[in-house]
């Protein structure tokens, strides 16, 4: 038996391994208390709006989130270039959230591509989304269908409708829009969103007169979800446009009312049903029951401000696309109208400047919309701009008559020779 370690001595070997590996630890404790008083400056400093005051202290170099935190406070601050300086430094390339900071920082300085590429690096179909919709409102179609697209690449459940939604409606392309639903449908047997799709799909083959397909597309929606007003509708206009079956259209639409009266969905197609048959006074009670149930649904309130008008009602009709434009100050479709009805009612200036704002905000203006711009801007004098609108108009389709004949009136009051395209 070997003979015991002395007491003393064993307390003296356990008091120097302590203070090795005191001195061992100390520059860590050191650093994170660096660390942690930083970040209590870096805090407080935010919380009262000074976060890029000069006086405030450097970072410490082992400080792990310092870069991005003052990127971040950078970006905050509109200084999108001294956020990508600083990102620049920071040590990972694949961090997530400094992905974020970069990728909005991007977007500010006019780098789109750069931005849903940064996005796309971090996985984040939310934000793609977003920026989607903001590049939409901008008119730069090409930059939203890209962030669109990759966005479903990320979350292709998730981002099947709205990119099938914008191929539609922006691009203006259902057969597009028709193979992102065929394959989410075929890619997600299980997925909730099924019946969703259906009814988009639905209209999607209605937009292209394929009536049998809508049909069936709207009835395997209903087999999914039976209280789906929505397909109720689609149904209904299958029934009134492809088949010609006036009753049972307007039965559809009635389901639509029975199934959730909470919606607007069936007494705006009733609405909307009135006004194709130039019924346009019965029209606009169906109309307001609907915004009644969805007073968000600016389409809505346009229609009812169309049916009004054409019903002969001109005063309450501008009061209704005023309280639209009001209500929607980014909705250049009902801007349009109120300019065409300031015409009318011999408000020149004031439909000018309502059709500024149409030009400005709507996604996707067609030549017909430029033609009328034109008239507009003839009548107030504005000759230039007049010029410039038939001009965009012939650009979207060679063949419009009104914009060149209205060109060819502008250039001769301009005295400028130049052939109409």
């Amino acid at each position: 038996m070997g003979s015991p370690v002395n007491k003393p001595l064993k307390n003296s070997i356990w008091t120097l391994l302590f203070v090795a590996s005191a001195i061992a630890w100390l520059p860590r404790i050191v650093a994170a208390w660096d660390n942690n008083s930083w970040s209590l400056t870096f805090i407080k400093r935010g919380s009262e709006g000074m976060v890029l005051d000069a006086d405030l202290p450097s970072p410490p170099a082992e400080h792990p989130r310092a870069l991005l935190w003052l990127a971040r406070a950078a970006l905050a601050d509109r200084d999108a270039q001294e956020a990508l300086s600083l990102l620049r430094l920071y040590p990972s390339t694949s961090d997530p959230d400094a992905l974020r900071v970069r990728a909005a920082a991007l977007e500010a300085v006019g780098n789109f591509a750069g931005a849903v590429e940064a996005w796309r690096q971090a996985g984040d179909a939310v934000s793609l989304g977003a920026a989607a919709g903001r590049a939409t409102r901008a008119r730069r179609l090409d930059d939203a269908l890209l962030a669109y697209r990759l966005a479903a690449e990320i979350r292709p459940e998730e981002g099947a409708q709205p990119l099938a939604d914008f191929l539609q409606w922006s691009q203006r392309d259902p057969l597009a829009a028709q193979a992102v639903l065929e394959e989410a449908l075929a890619s997600f047997p299980g997925s909730t969103r099924r019946p969703s799709w259906l009814v988009r799909l639905g209209d999607v083959l209605r937009a292209q007169q394929q009536w049998e397909q809508a049909l069936a597309a709207y009835q395997q929606a209903l087999t999914a979800d039976p209280g789906l007003a929505s397909a109720h509708v689609g149904l209904g206009w299958v029934f009134y446009d492809g088949l010609n079956d006036q009753t049972t259209a307007e039965a559809e639409f009635r389901r639509a009312i029975g199934v959730d009266p909470r919606r607007g969905d069936g007494y705006a197609a009733m609405g909307d049903l009135l006004v194709r048959q130039e019924h346009y006074a019965e029209a606009e009670p169906w109309y307001a029951q609907a915004i009644e149930r969805n007073p968000g649904n600016r389409w809505w309130q346009y229609s009812r401000a169309n049916a009004v008008r054409a019903a002969g009602d001109n005063a309450s009709a501008l009061s209704l696309y005023e309280n639209t434009v009001a209500k929607f100050p980014d909705f250049g479709e009902a801007y349009f109208e109120l300019a065409l009805l300031q015409e009318a009612s011999g408000d020149l200036n004031a439909a000018a400047r309502s059709m500024d704002k149409a030009l400005d905000l709507m996604a996707a203006p067609i030549a017909w919309h430029f033609d009328q711009a034109g008239r507009v801007y003839a009548a107030t004098g504005e000759w230039s701009r007049a010029a410039d609108a038939y001009r965009h108009a012939l650009a979207l389709d060679a063949s419009d008559g009104a914009a060149s004949a209205g060109l060819e009136q502008v250039q001769a009051v301009l005295g400028d020779a130049t052939p109409a395209p």
